[in-house]
């Protein structure tokens, strides 16, 4: 179920850029939360949780 949905968001995503700029991925992590028998409660925790940063590694030229 997690891997169809998340390729279906994918494919959806690639077709409608837009929709990125939507709560349209929060949307698809709550489905596959509750998918996975999460309560409405504990979902509603896990995004309170605020994001951890991204950083992309540094490159070097040799």
């Amino acid at each position: 179920m997690t891997m169809g949905t998340m390729r279906q968001a994918m494919i959806r995503l690639l077709k409608e850029p837009g929709l990125a700029k939507t709560d349209y991925t929060d949307r698809i992590v709550e489905t596959i939360l509750q998918g996975l028998g999460t309560s409405e409660e504990k979902r509603g925790e896990i995004f309170s949780y605020p994001l951890a940063e991204i950083r992309r590694p540094t490159k070097t030229i040799a």
